[in-house]
């Protein structure tokens, strides 16, 4: 059996994992996380755009506000206000994004290629910061 949720691998990396195991009961790959910073126009993950004849999509979500979570005057946390980001900010072509506006964005990759356990589907979500540079 393996067991990877909540670590840091890319897609890649999940894709090997589930060619080298056979019962799907036993491959529990899950969400990794990552963040990185990129310039404006930065084509990205096209080492991962496409397996076994399958294209990555994706999932785009614009940072917007933030704003504190309190009960009866305690601070318990933050909740972030993420909402599906404006198609101009970006384009995908044959499973590449490439984004064309500044912000901080939420990408949530998958492929289903990747074979994983039902409860433990496999996917890569990363907290982007796009830049001018």
């Amino acid at each position: 059996m393996l067991w990877v949720h909540d670590n840091c691998l890319s897609l890649s990396d999940l894709f090997a994992a589930s060619e080298m195991i056979t019962k799907r009961a036993n491959k529990r790959l899950g969400a990794q996380g990552s963040a990185l910073t990129v310039s404006v126009g930065s084509e990205l993950y096209a080492e991962q755009s496409v397996f076994n004849g399958i294209y990555t999509t994706y999932r785009v979500l614009k940072y917007y506000d933030s704003r504190p979570f309190e009960y009866d005057g305690v601070l318990l946390g933050t909740i972030l206000d993420y909402r599906s980001a404006p198609k101009s900010a970006y384009t995908i072509i044959d499973g590449r994004i490439t984004f064309h506006r500044t912000g901080e964005y939420q990408v949530t990759m998958k492929n289903k290629a990747i074979v994983s356990h039902r409860d433990y589907s496999a996917e890569v979500i990363v907290d982007i910061e796009v830049v001018e540079m």
